[in-house]
């Protein structure tokens, strides 16, 4: 059977309305740009070698643009592709692409990846990747849900969501509503809340937070520069550093030193205790705040470390 290969080949759609893009593929790094048209899509696929692309699937539906690409093959090597659905598999002589999209502003997108790292610039509507181990990088979003088996996360913003990633670094400036979760890397976001941050080892660091949050980390530090609501922050064994505006702290740490800073002249309620290390509470009484008053309330556990309250 004749077969026509080539290094690298481009896929165009319009569709009426702000388009819906689902994109698969078996393994590359995929860059996609918020620059195109009204209902514009453009899927572009490179490769170092030239590869047949007849098995790469397209498909749409209203709004709807779909594809999907499986592994490529070398021709002059050995080795086997095979899609099922959203399963792909690939042995052999494959080939590494580098697929470039373009979309419109506020397009919605499903992006995902056996293994590369995923870049989108511009402003997504709702976002999610899944990629099997790579880095992945977006400006903006309103819904986004990010999963990579190990690579780094890094954002600008994003409304609300999930940030997963099994062992990298998750870095951005703001994130409202959500979680966002890491095997053992950092964490270090500007503005957060309400939600959840954890780590299974690594350091957290946090500038201002809204609404209630818990920040869980196994071992490392905690640094929080500025909180409001119902705060939970627990340690195994770190150094936990916090700034409190107004609500209430609870902290916990196995091992580590805790050190809290409030506002002056806001009433405090505080509760501190540590069986092997020192108290210390430069907090002079305040008396109890008038109705409608701004307060804090302080529980605060180490099991070695001291306690500075100020």
């Amino acid at each position: 059977m004749n077969t026509t290969t080539s290094t690298s080949q481009t896929w165009e759609f319009a569709v009426d309305e702000l388009p819906r893009l689902f994109l698969q593929a078996h393994q590359g790094d995929i860059h996609l740009r918020h620059s195109g048209g009204p209902g514009q899509v453009e899927v572009t696929v490179s490769t170092d070698v030239a590869v047949d692309f007849q098995g790469v699937e397209t498909r749409t539906d209203g709004r709807d643009v779909r594809v999907v690409i499986p592994a490529l093959l070398n021709p002059e090597g050995r080795g086997f592709a095979l899609q099922l659905g959203s399963l792909s598999i690939g042995a052999g002589n494959t080939v590494r692409s580098r697929i470039d999209v373009l979309v419109p502003p506020d397009a919605d997108l499903e992006l995902q990846v056996g293994g590369g790292n995923v870049t989108v610039e511009g402003r997504s509507g709702t976002l999610r990747v899944r990629t099997g181990g790579g880095d992945v990088r977006f400006d903006e979003a309103g819904t986004v849900q990010v999963r990579t088996g190990g690579g780094d996360v890094s954002a600008v913003r994003a409304v609300e969501g999930r940030l997963d990633t099994g062992g990298g670094d998750i870095r951005l400036k703001s994130l409202g509503e959500g979680s966002i979760s890491t095997g053992g890397g950092d964490v270090s976001v500007r503005t957060f809340g309400p939600g959840r941050i954890s780590t299974g080892g690594g350091d957290i660091r946090v500038q201002s937070t809204e609404g209630d949050v818990t920040l869980h980390t196994g071992g490392g530090d905690v640094n929080l520069d500025g909180c409001r609501g119902r705060s939970e922050v627990t340690t195994g064994a770190g150094d936990v550093r916090i700034g409190v505006l107004a609500g209430q702290l609870n902290v916990r740490t196995g091992a580590g030193d805790i050190s809290i800073t409030v506002p002056p002249e806001v009433p405090v309620w505080q509760d501190l205790s540590s069986p092997l290390g020192e108290v210390v509470s430069r907090i002079a009484g305040r008396g109890e705040p008038v109705e409608g008053q701004e307060h804090v309330e302080v529980v605060a556990r180490t099991g070695t470390g001291d306690i500075t309250l100020a």
